[in-house]
């Protein structure tokens, strides 16, 4: 789940607006769906209720997050990247 997670910082981080806020909480709850029931495991419900019960709580309490900035920028993107590709 943490390429959905870091997909959902980003968007926190460039995010300006409610509207964007909901945006990033709805695309963090679909990577996690998506990426869930590609894997197609017989505990996927169990899996698919976790992620909803996650995205309720940055749905309902993420705002201070949101407005705080404290998540990653566009220029902290690379950075993520390399992480990915170096395993760090």
């Amino acid at each position: 789940m943490r390429p959905a997670c870091e997909i959902h910082d980003w968007m926190y981080g460039e995010g300006e607006s409610l509207l964007d806020k909901t945006i990033s909480d709805i695309v963090l709850w679909a990577n996690c769906i998506l990426r869930i029931t590609e894997e197609n495991q017989w505990f996927d419900k169990a899996r698919i209720d976790r992620a909803t019960t996650y995205f309720k709580a940055v749905f309902y309490n993420g705002a201070a997050a949101f407005g705080r900035g404290e998540t990653p920028k566009r220029t902290d993107l690379e950075q993520i990247e390399e992480k990915e590709d170096y395993g760090a």
